[in-house]
């Protein structure tokens, strides 16, 4: 089955996601309420938006705006192509439709929308744009492109209201993007190459490119910024030469290219390929050929094409498996990320990459007790490296034992130790890597670390826990989107959503978190791989240490073993 930290970590975020729905008021969930309708000519035909007020400023939103032509029928499992004109006025006061995606077990999860619908015609954006007093009405403003996690399963771009991060001055977009089977199915071949979703973010991009300054923005001035699966998807974006010119800054908050849940590596239990053959033995497309495959996937009706690939991920095993690959029929990904980053193939840009302190922190909630040293073990083994063949794992996890448990007794911390542990494999580490190459070779531009530590107030788990996957996401669209009856956010939630937001935009605008720092004042200094030294974001931000300094050769041991096909010696930093 899909692995079980994946499902869970995404739960957990989509749980923080759903606890807000921006300035809506329940009773406008089809949309903000309108009180003026402005209108924007683009390059596809003119919008109708609406326009709402957040943080003391109007905000216009254009909902639901196509950016590709829709993917079905002979365009299933295909390049996505633009969107076409329209005749007239477009509404632009509802969301579109969300992507194919698998439901959720949670009952408090809800990915959509009342009135919006899955299906595979699904490719739309959202933008949000504030009615700022600038020095020239020729000023144009800085632009920041969301694109949202899920594990590459679940997930849309509706889930995000941008009105209060684009209060800041800036313009927030919102994107959808095909998803499971329909974004992420390849034979390894020419024919199903796959990474459709991937090619569905860039042609987004290019729409925003080439549209945005009908409202105010940019072109120049592009952020793209993501979480989880759209983390590593920005991650994977700076590597691709077909995003080269798309975008000047980048932020990444829990997951790059080098989180081994990103993309297929060689050393996965479960080849794409593989994948693809189940499906078609169970739908009655196991035929000769790729094109006759193709042809016959491209009839299955969707649902029952969603179905079979749960089906098959269950039966499988294998954890995450529908991912992006590397491949060169379409030229998105056109080798290893790890090998990129070595040969300094990548664009260089300002960047942010960050994590949360206990990204799996739910596994606290509902592991055997008592902990135990063995415990740590035999999770690491059958959890974390599930979905991976490894060369001489054991004597990985031994390495691990020593670095993170040592000869702790207490279970509690031993515990702790795991979630810390996982965390570090999976988000921490790869961002500290990742930004190594980039003050390697792309020294010449801005680069920033973060743990995100704040507890926000009305966290689903206990005090003890600190924030966990997706916990820090409300606070950069606005902690005040807290949804829980009779109960609100804390001062400390909202001056951390104050200070997060500062800083996205604050960047977003210069390429760098902080401008004119005086005295005594919060100082976020640039990533230096001699002394780790990341922003602890909370209440008192402050510079710190990575927390475990010492276990940074961890990291490259098991990139080493999760990259099989090219044992070249490599050194971080």
């Amino acid at each position: 089955m899909a692995s079980s930290w994946l499902l869970q970590t995404i739960y957990a975020a989509l749980i923080g996601q759903t606890t807000f729905s921006g300035n809506q008021s329940p009773s406008t969930d089809q949309g903000p309420a309108a009180t003026y309708r402005p209108l924007v000519s683009t390059a596809y035909g003119s919008l109708q938006g609406v326009r709402t007020t957040s943080s003391g400023i109007s905000v216009d939103h254009f909902l639901g705006v196509p950016f590709a032509t829709p993917p079905v029928g002979r365009l299933r499992f295909q390049k996505p192509l633009p969107s076409t004109k329209w005749s007239g006025v477009r509404d632009a006061s509802k969301f579109g439709n969300v992507c194919q995606q698998r439901p959720l077990d949670n009952p408090r999860v809800s990915v959509a929308k009342d009135y919006q619908i899955m299906t595979e015609d699904c490719l739309y954006l959202n933008i949000y744009k504030p009615i700022v007093t600038t020095t020239s009405s020729l000023d144009l403003l800085p632009v920041m492109v969301w694109i949202h996690g899920g594990g590459y399963y679940v997930g849309a771009g509706s889930q995000f209201d941008g009105s209060e991060l684009a209060s800041n001055g800036v313009i927030v977009v919102t994107i959808n993007y095909r998803l499971d089977i329909f974004g992420y199915l390849s034979n390894e071949d020419d024919i199903i190459p796959g990474n459709y979703g991937m090619l569905d973010q860039i042609l987004a991009l290019k729409w925003v490119k080439s549209n945005i300054q009908s409202f105010g923005g940019d072109a120049s001035q592009v952020t793209i910024f993501g979480q989880s699966a759209g983390s590593g998807s920005v991650s994977l974006l700076i590597l691709s030469p077909l995003a080269t010119g798309l975008f000047s800054r980048a932020i990444m908050e829990s997951g790059t290219s080098l989180s081994p849940w990103a993309m297929h590596v060689p050393a996965s239990r479960v080849s794409p390929r593989e994948f693809l053959n189940q499906v078609g033995l169970a739908i009655n497309c196991d035929l000769p050929t790729a094109k006759e495959n193709l042809l016959c996937l491209r009839n299955v009706i969707a649902e029952t094409l969603l179905n079979a690939s749960l089906s098959v991920q269950k039966t499988l095993g294998g954890g995450m498996i529908l991912n992006p690959v590397v491949e060169k029929t379409f030229g998105f990904l056109p080798d290893l990320p790890l090998k990129m980053w070595i040969q300094n193939n990548f664009t260089h840009l300002d960047t942010i990459r960050g994590y949360n302190t206990a990204e799996y922190g739910w596994f606290a909630m509902n592991a055997t007790r008592p902990y135990s040293k063995q415990l740590f073990i035999r999770n690491i083994k059958d959890d974390i490296f599930l979905q991976y063949v490894l060369a001489d794992d054991d004597k990985l996890i031994s390495d691990m034992v020593q670095k993170y448990v040592g000869n702790e007794t207490n279970e509690q911390n031993i515990l702790m130790d795991f979630v810390y542990a996982a965390t570090d494999i999976y988000f921490g580490g790869p961002a500290l890597i990742e930004t190594n190459f980039e003050m390697k070779y792309a020294s010449e531009k801005n680069h920033y670390v973060y743990e995100f530590a704040h507890k926000p107030s009305l966290s689903a788990y206990p005090k003890w826990m600190p924030p966990i996957h997706g916990e820090e996401l409300r606070f950069v669209f606005g902690a005040k989107l807290f949804k829980q009856p009779k109960k609100s956010e804390s001062l400390e939630d909202r001056m951390v959503a104050r200070q997060m937001q500062t800083m996205w935009t604050t960047f977003a605008k210069f390429g760098k978190p902080i401008q004119n720092v005086q005295n005594g004042a919060l100082q976020w200094r640039k990533y230096d791989p001699n002394t780790a030294m990341v922003l602890r974001i909370g209440k008192s931000s402050q510079m710190l240490s990575f927390r475990n300094h010492s276990s940074m050769d961890i990291f490259p041991k098991l990139l080493q073993r999760l990259y099989t096909t090219f044992t070249d010696d490599f050194i971080i930093g």
